[in-house]
Parts: structure tokens; sequence; C-alpha cells
């Protein structure tokens, strides 16, 4: 499993059945230590931001629905499928600047529109539809285009040359071409099928778990395995399984209880993917950066990332960072009581609410290779 994308490629050992989410924990709090003095938390900006947060705003990304479409679906299994096909191509924050500027879409709109067309056009998402999907398919239900047009650089006429997102479409294609293979080997007809396999309630269990599906979302597909290593230690992400988890949990947990009303949803973290809620940390004082550190994160030399790879040590300090401030909350005096009882699916939805605003992210790190996020 490469779980690194540096140029030495790491195999990072995923965690025991059951300890996915407590791996996810306590490696980043190890990294979180293990940081300093370039990467930091400030435990004292935590109650300043707590009382920061505005009740409405907060209320109103907490409270809102996800993928809230006016779609006509045939049966649940088939709306469950949709959801977990947007929510499993959960990545590609690396490639945002480029789509927007030539589909005026950011690229998880993208996403969606793509699969939109695909249901649109009464196409049956199955297993083998996604593995044997070709990346000129992709290009037209997803809308990217694969050629453009440009001057010869020494000959009056012009010539058509791969466009710069061909590589975008060309890493959904493979995703979804390994998921196909994935749940066709494992007997599966579609994504929805093993979302609803994943998700019983086990014998002797008191309801779904979210621990349990990340775990089995983690296991199975190799594009959801954001684990790396820094400085000899292991370190778990897991954003898009994560991401999956609490979105479906979002969406159907009050209408399929016995599938998505996970009882544990508190093992889950804040999902940490590209620089957005690091900036968003950053600017509250929660984070803070050296000056030795930030001057060589933006000094644009590759090989310095590569060697202190502060893409992964951000993350991690992140998602430590929200841990502690869930934690601090419910000390935390004079604030609105639903910030107070907050946990950590809340906070993620408040800081994506705030990092899709606009105008905090950072352009600390832009990674087009991976599929972490």
């Amino acid at each position: 499993m490469p779980a690194s994308t540096t140029e030495q490629q790491v195999v990072v050992p995923l965690p025991p059945p059951g300890a996915f989410m407590r791996s996810v924990r306590t490696s980043c709090r190890a990294l979180s230590n293990q940081s300093a003095p370039d990467i930091t938390i400030d435990e004292s900006a935590l109650p300043e931001f707590i009382r920061s947060i505005d009740a409405t705003k907060f209320t109103n990304y907490t409270s809102r629905a996800p993928l809230a479409l006016p779609l006509k679906f045939d049966s649940l299994e088939q709306e469950i499928n949709f959801v977990s096909v947007v929510e499993f191509l959960g990545f590609g924050s690396g490639w945002d600047k480029e789509v927007f500027a030539e589909l005026e879409r950011d690229t998880q709109d993208v996403i969606l529109f793509g699969v939109m067309s695909m249901h649109i056009s009464s196409v049956d998402i199955t297993a083998r539809f996604m593995r044997r999907l070709t990346i000129t398919e992709t290009a037209s239900f997803f809308g990217i285009p694969l050629f453009h047009d440009t001057k010869h650089s020494t000959l009056p006429m012009t010539i058509s040359e791969p466009h710069p997102l061909r590589a975008f479409a060309q890493k959904l294609t493979s995703e979804l071409n390994e998921a196909g293979r994935v749940l066709e080997e494992g007997g599966y007809r579609n994504m929805a099928q093993f979302v609803l396999d994943d998700t019983k309630v086990e014998s002797g269990a008191h309801g779904p778990s979210a621990e349990r599906f990340v775990g089995a979302l983690v296991t199975a597909f190799a594009g959801l395995r954001d684990a790396d290593r820094w400085n000899n230690l292991d370190v778990y992400i897991f954003k898009r399984a994560q991401t999956m988890a609490l979105n479906l949990y979002r969406k159907f947990h009050s209408t399929q209880p016995t599938h998505f009303n996970f009882g544990d949803i508190d093992s889950l973290t804040v999902t940490v993917g590209d620089s957005g809620i690091p900036s968003i940390l950053n600017k509250h004082g929660i984070i803070k950066i050296s000056p030795e550190m930030e001057a060589r994160m933006t000094s644009g030399d590759v090989m310095a990332k590569k060697l202190e790879r502060w893409d992964l040590r951000l993350r991690g300090v992140a998602v430590d960072a929200c841990v502690q401030i869930v934690e601090k909350a419910k000390e935390v005096e004079g604030v609105d009581a639903g910030v107070k009882r907050m946990n950590e699916e809340m906070l993620d939805a408040y800081l994506w609410g705030l990092v899709k605003e606009g105008g905090v992210k950072k352009d600390w790190w832009v990674d087009k290779e991976t599929v972490w996020y």
C-alpha cells in the first residue's frame, strides 16, 4: 500500500480492527508533540476561539443536510448509492484553481455535477459500470476537457494538446475503476450494497458503528488509506473515509437509523484535508508556526517540503487541535449551549463552512498527486 506522496514510498500498516479512530487520535497527538517547535498548538487561544463562534452561524452550518438535491430516486438503495459515490470521490483539492479557472466551479461541485449527470442520464452506477468506465466517458459526465488547442511554436497553425485537467480526469477514472474492481471481486453489485453491508448492526452491538464502517472502507479501498510516516511515526488521518461516514450519517441518520445513526459518531475526528482548516486555526492563533518554518513553507523549496512534510504535520496538528477545542468547549463559560456540547462532527461542519466562505486558505502546499483529499 503506497502511503506517501514523497519520492520514497512508505508502507504504513493499517491499525487493527476496532482501532482505526483511536489510531487517528493517538498518532495525531504524537505528531503534534513531535512537531514542536516548528508547529505548535497554543492552548491559551482555545477559549477565545470558542467564545468567538457565532451561535447562529454554528447552528446553520451544523444543521445543514448534505446533498439536498431535487433528484428522484427509484429506491433507497439507488439514493444511498448516489450519495456514496459522490462522497467516495471526495478528493482533488490540489486542482481547485485550475478547475475553477476552466469550469467556474469548485472541484467538489464538478464531482457532484458528474455523478448527477450519470443519474440524470439513467446510468445504473454499478460496480461493473465503474470498473469499465473510460477517461472519455469520465470527461463527458464531469465536463472536464481532455484536449485544448494551442498555437504551434514555429508554424502559423494550432495543434491539439492534452489539457492540463486531463490528469484530474484520469485520477477520477482510476479511482472509479479500482473501486468497481474491489466491489465486483467482493460480490457487491454497487457501492450501496457495500455500504449497507458494513453499516449493519453486528451481533451484540447496540447500533451501527462509524468505527467499523471507516475501518471497512479503508481496508477495502487503497485510495482511502490516508496514512503516512514522519520521523519514524506512523500517522493516520483517513480524511475521505471519515467524510464519507460523516455525510452518510448527516444525510440518513434520522430516516435510516438502523444503518446510519452511528452510536459512536463522537469517535470520528474533524476531517482535515488541504490547508483550509489549518489556515483557519492559524488565523485564530491556535496553530502557531515558527518564523523559520513559515519562511521555508513559503520559499517554494520542493525538496524542503519533501523532507520536512509540513503538509502531513499541519494536517495532524490540526486534527489534534480540534480534539482539544471540543474538550475545552465543555469548560468555557458564557458560550451558547450548542457550542458547549459540540462534538467533532459538529466542529467539522462549522469549520468547513468557514473554509467555504473563502478568503482564509493559505497556499502552504498544493498536491495534485494525492487522492487522499
